[in-house]
């Protein structure tokens, strides 16, 4: 049942209330148990804070007072971050775009940054992440060189530290082909004297009369702005179902007024609604965003509200259900105007919907195992509304399992004694692994990165994992139609080649990382992947000599039969020791073009809640000779 906490975010969640909205929350307030931190914590996931904060210093005022003092502190302190940040952000716009209109390049400004002033019209009231540029295809290279002439890079942000990141090209043209943007280019030394932005807000007619009379606030708002900006060269996923006419979107864009003589060139109304739809449906289904908890977010909804309330006189309902149909774009827009309708109890949206109605509406209550709308989904168990505020990887990954429980790929697994390596050492007795993680199989299901598997020849794998007092041994047979070994035997990026990686962790969710690389001779050594090549894509060239590795070829691919010590996860084994552990296949079929699949056993170096586990029993094997 939802909590009052809820009821109120949902009420709050939008620019303005009613006289009915305002008494439901009156009545939640006085005389119902609020839970405050819930509240805060809420608006602060789906985006809000601003609208709670705005409404209980506005239509609410004579409610502030029932608010504990530390839930007021951290909405007001949480509402001129994102005042700030958007002014902010919004310069760091105005330096690119001066600069990419000195060499005449074509461009569209997408998303938050244009929701913020097209939408709400204020700077403090949408939060907005990164900016989004989408740049014709011809012009993407010099894009990219004015963005590193004004102290853009393109890096990853490990252990604290900021490191340039050479990204291998093979990484570059995987984004390519298979996402919209190119990796974020970030400025991290960006910065705007206070009283700049102060003043220009003050200007612009904020009230900011708090302000200074908290100067550790002001202190917090002239820090220095990591700036992120993404380069679309598409404006949708590649895979998308769509008939999407990008060159008709471009052609008919229009400019914006963003503030007093400045303007931004964007898509025209009608397509900018339908992004937005597109956008929230992607989101809502896709299990990436499903397993990092951001898949219903309440802002991306009230986007869409408020856009149709403002907007909704200016587009042709006519041309508008025709580009609907005409793209292929019925799904989508009926999805987010179905639940939009659904969260803001309004009948806006009644004469499109029954427009645009598909035959079926099962869509409403499936997601999708990776980043392609099909041909496998599953169904939610829960309502839209019970998953609206609560975290749902868990029940997706239930979902998962039980859909492929009888699925899985029976690969023939040699007799025990015969299939594992054990190299030298004599050993008596070893002793079975139980698996408490999700069957390891194909189809896509574990899939954290780039296409499903074609079918189970293109990667798919098996695993048997054994121990003793010394080692954990691993036997993984892979299924693989193309193997790309390493390059030159000499070096190693993530994106080039075909690879096996074990995960560790430990009881603080601290990983260790061991890839096993195919040598030119037929041979596979182990590597640890240090914090440094994280931030490059390169795996240091020294092989773990302790790790005893021997790969076998075969015409269905290989398998890989592995001593690992326990010595090096000091972990002393006993029966009933659990170790927190994830293997995956890295499948690159064109080096050019990069790896094109991970697949993975449990999936946990995404998502914490479903690393797998092993759990050491003590069911003794027999061993074959050696």
């Amino acid at each position: 049942m939802p909590s009052t906490a809820e009821d109120l975010v949902l009420l709050l969640a939008r620019e303005y209330i009613n006289d009915t909205q305002i008494k439901r929350v009156k009545e939640i307030v006085s005389s119902e148990e609020v839970d405050w931190d819930l509240v805060f914590s809420y608006s602060i996931k789906h985006g809000v804070a601003s609208f709670v904060y705005r409404h209980f210093n506005e239509a609410l005022r004579g409610l502030k007072g029932q608010l504990p003092s530390d839930t007021r502190l951290k909405l007001f302190v949480r509402y001129y971050h994102v005042l700030f940040n958007s002014v902010v952000t919004y310069r760091a716009l105005q330096q690119i775009t001066e600069e990419f209109h000195k060499n005449n390049m074509n461009y569209l400004i997408l998303k938050g940054i244009l929701c913020a002033r097209l939408v709400y019209n204020h700077w403090g009231m949408r939060p907005f992440g990164d900016i989004d540029i989408w740049i014709k295809n011809e012009q993407s290279g010099l894009a990219q060189e004015i963005l590193q002439e004004l102290g853009y890079k393109q890096y990853y942000v490990v252990g604290g530290r900021k490191e340039s990141m050479p990204i291998p090209a093979a990484f570059n043209q995987f984004c390519r082909q298979n996402y919209m943007h190119t990796f974020p280019f970030k400025n991290g030394e960006f910065y705007c004297e206070y009283e700049s932005v102060y003043n220009y807000l003050k200007e612009s007619g904020y009230e900011l009369s708090d302000v200074n009379d908290f100067p550790w606030l002001k202190n917090s708002l002239q820090l220095n702005r990591t700036i992120s900006v993404e380069l679309h060269h598409r404006l949708i996923m590649p895979s998308s179902p769509y008939n999407f006419s990008e060159s008709t979107v471009y052609s008919r864009a229009s400019e914006y007024e963003v503030e007093k003589n400045r303007k931004v060139r964007s898509l025209c109304l009608e397509d900018f609604f339908l992004y937005l739809c597109e956008h929230l449906y992607r989101e809502a289904l896709q299990k990436v965003h499903i397993m990092d908890g951001s898949e219903l977010q309440l802002i991306r909804f009230c986007d869409i509200y408020e856009f149709w309330i403002k907007h909704q006189d200016r587009l042709s309902l006519n041309s508008l259900v025709e580009t609907i149909r005409e793209w292929n774009l019925e799904k989508p827009v009926f999805y987010s105007l179905f639940y939009t309708k659904l969260l803001y109890d309004t009948p806006e949206f009644d004469e499109l919907l029954l427009k645009v109605k598909p035959s079926s509406l099962d869509f409403l209550n499936r997601f999708y195992p990776n980043n392609k709308f099909g041909p496998i989904q599953y169904t939610w168990k829960s309502s839209f509304r019970d998953r609206l505020f609560r975290y749902n990887g868990k029940e997706a990954m239930q979902i998962i399992n039980e859909h492929y429980k009888d699925m899985v790929l029976s690969i023939p697994i040699l007799e025990l004694g015969d299939s594992i390596n054990y190299s030298s050492q004599e050993i008596e007795t070893i002793r079975i692994i139980e698996t408490l993680a999700p069957k390891w199989h194909p189809l896509s299901t574990h899939l954290q990165l780039g296409y499903p598997p074609r079918d189970e020849n293109d990667i798919s794998g098996k695993i048997i994992v054994l121990w003793d007092i010394h080692n954990i041994y691993f036997n993984i047979v892979v299924r693989d139609d193309k193997i790309v070994p390493n390059r030159d035997d000499t070096t190693a990026f993530l994106y080039d080649q075909d690879a096996v990686r074990l995960l560790f962790y430990d009881v603080k969710g601290k990983s260790q990382s061991y890839f096993f690389l195919f040598l030119s001779d037929s041979r596979a050594i182990c590597v640890k992947q240090d914090t440094f090549s994280l931030t490059t894509f390169e795996l240091p060239f020294e092989r773990i000599h302790e790790v005893d590795v021997n790969m076998i070829y075969n015409t269905n691919g290989y398998e890989l039969n592995i001593t690992f010590p326990f010595s090096l996860l000091g972990i002393t084994p006993e029966i009933g020791t659990v170790v927190e552990f994830d293997v995956e296949l890295h499948d690159c079929d064109n080096r050019t073009e990069g790896v094109k699949t991970i697949l993975a056993w449990a999936g946990g170096q995404r998502n914490p809640q479903i690393r797998g586990e092993l759990l050491l029993q003590d069911a003794v094997v027999a061993i074959g000779s050696q």
